[in-house]
């Protein structure tokens, strides 16, 4: 089965039935088939499920599945002379979608027709199939990793990607830059428009987000624990709930605070995360001020009238705002004494944050994260061995889904799964743990976080305006002033990424000549259109006059 018409089919089931299992008893099916009639092996499993679909899955969580793998008819109780039994694989057959290969092949080939013809203006020629598979990637995955792992000042490509043994790593992040960036506008763009295509990526995103989520947590059975789970909230989802970054980022971020007040869930995040969201609000609005700002909320500032004064209002009482959202700020220097401490070290935390190097190149970020995860297994003490994501204690919930993975394998070296367990979750996997706990349907806010995910790609970023700026610099003149002044301007500040697709390594000085072309033209047009339009008016004034004349005329 196509993997995506997979995780379609995952939505289309988990839909009907509000079940986790059943609804991602296509997939598992796919993977017993393989070994129908013969012993259930978890290891085996985890790694054929991984192949076939992506998602990492321990052989722990394999395990643990096999009670309701059991109770889905996908394994077969068999008993041994001796008294014991075993497990044997039992596949039911394959369920179709209605989702069909032939409409993911067409929406990859609409994306191929919208995105190739810039890439080669660029200088990047990507065959048409190699495209295409870059869209699906991403669309089983709309993460977009990429803009993650951009530090606030330019990166050291070569420190941050020899890791994964890339010769040019410089030209190859920015190219998976500009493809992310092309991946987002295209999906944005289906949103707006009308037709099922946006519906049926909405369906792939949503089904994949919830194979991800059974993969990496399972579903086991809650304990008798009456201890509500304590969700420490990171700083870039707060900043969207409390609307500084763009409309669906907003919309998103208070559904799923909704969706967790719901569940009986305790919100809290740590006092150090408040003061990094104050000194970057306060920093973007000194930036703006001097027409340099960058990021989600100077894009907000700029399309936004009267933006910049409310978040100057939020700074100004922060922690009073995200109260009023329902989190409640806990001091995290309280945690730095025994007992506390003895769970997780001052050494120990800076062992972490030196390992999160991978995600954050810039220091002060890596400092917020790793003190907010050390803090968390201080908050868990005992309770190191859970069961259940639900059970856990505290979890530490982030969008960056490149901290996720970095920090579990980080906390997992040298054994089989993180130690301790469930200590930090992305947003769609607690989300989806929720779904399934609460048999709820999650698919209008998975469409909003698909959204919001391509929105946060399309922002405009620092690494394509210090190109262009460096570029019109060379050239001199008043090039440089002119930029930095066309981009206060919401409409001609969206020029750059939509000619250059994010690619700062495609910047020529003819390219960025162009890019400033354009934006005046933008800034322009509704000047022009508005001149064309009223002397389109006095024209058919004029008309209408001599019309009028020549009838009297006549009648004279």
């Amino acid at each position: 089965m196509n993997q995506l018409a997979a995780f379609a089919l995952v939505a289309e089931e988990y839909e009907k039935t509000g079940d986790a299992i059943l609804g991602m008893a296509p997939l598992f099916d796919t993977v017993i088939a393989e070994r129908a009639g013969q012993p259930f092996e978890p290891a085996w499993f985890a790694s054929r499920f991984a192949e076939l679909f992506g998602r990492a899955m321990s052989p722990t969580i394999a395990q643990a599945l096999c009670e309701r793998l059991e109770e889905a008819k996908l394994l077969e109780r068999h008993q041994l002379t001796d008294g014991s039994y075993v497990l044997l694989c039992s596949p039911k057959g394959r369920v179709n979608s209605s989702l069909t290969e032939n409409h993911i092949q067409e929406i990859a080939e609409t994306f191929v027709d919208f995105s190739a013809g810039l890439l080669e203006k660029l200088g990047h020629h990507k065959s048409k199939q190699s495209l295409a598979d870059d869209f699906l990637q991403r669309i089983a995955k709309p993460e977009f990793t990429s803009i993650f792992l951009v530090p606030e000042r330019k990166v050291r490509f070569s420190r941050v990607l020899s890791l994964k043994g890339t010769k040019h790593p410089a030209r190859e992040w920015s190219l998976n830059q500009a493809v992310d960036y092309l991946v987002a506008d295209f999906v944005l763009k289906l949103s707006e428009s009308e037709g099922d295509s946006f519906d049926r990526l909405a369906s792939i995103a949503y089904g994949a987000l919830l194979a991800d989520a059974v993969s990496a947590l399972a579903e086991p059975p809650r304990a008798n624990s009456e201890d509500r789970l304590r969700v420490v909230i990171d700083g870039p989802i707060l900043l969207d709930a409390l609307n500084l970054n763009t409309e669906s980022n907003r919309e998103y971020a208070i559904g799923l605070i909704d969706l967790f007040k719901s569940s009986g869930l305790m919100l809290v995040t740590f006092d150090h995360v408040i003061d990094e969201m104050q000194r970057l609000i306060e920093r973007t609005l000194e930036s703006y001020t001097r027409g340099d700002a960058f990021g989600p909320l100077a894009a907000r500032i700029r399309s936004t009238r009267g933006h910049a004064l409310y978040a100057r209002t939020v700074a100004s009482s922060l922690q009073t705002h995200v109260k009023d959202l329902g989190v409640t700020t806990l001091f995290s220097d309280k945690y730095l004494d025994p007992p506390h401490i003895n769970f997780f070290s001052t050494v120990e935390e800076d062992l972490l944050r030196n390992a999160l190097g991978e995600v954050h190149e810039n220091l002060g970020p890596r400092i917020v994260d790793a003190r907010s995860i050390a803090t968390v297994i201080r908050l868990k003490r005992d309770n190191q061995r859970s069961s259940s994501a639900l059970d856990s204690g505290t979890v530490f919930l982030t969008r960056n889904s490149a901290l996720v993975r970095r920090t579990e394998t980080y906390l997992g070296r040298g054994q089989s799964e993180p130690r301790p367990r469930f200590t930090i979750m992305s947003d769609g996997q607690l989300a989806s743990l929720l779904w399934f706990h609460n048999g709820s349907s999650g698919s209008h806010l998975s469409k909003q976080r698909l959204i919001a995910n391509c929105a946060n790609a399309a922002l405009t970023r620092l690494d394509v305006v210090e190109r262009m700026t460096e570029t019109l610099d060379r050239l001199g003149g008043d090039h440089r002033a002119q930029f930095e002044m066309l981009m206060r301007d919401k409409r001609a500040s969206l020029c750059p990424m939509r000619l250059t697709a994010g690619y700062a390594n495609a910047i020529t000085e003819d390219g960025a000549i162009a890019v400033l072309d354009e934006m005046r033209r933008v800034v322009a047009t509704p000047f022009v259109e508005q001149v064309r339009s009223d002397a389109e008016s006095r024209i058919g004034e004029v008309r209408l006059k001599l019309q009028s004349s020549e009838k009297r005329t006549l009648i004279d």
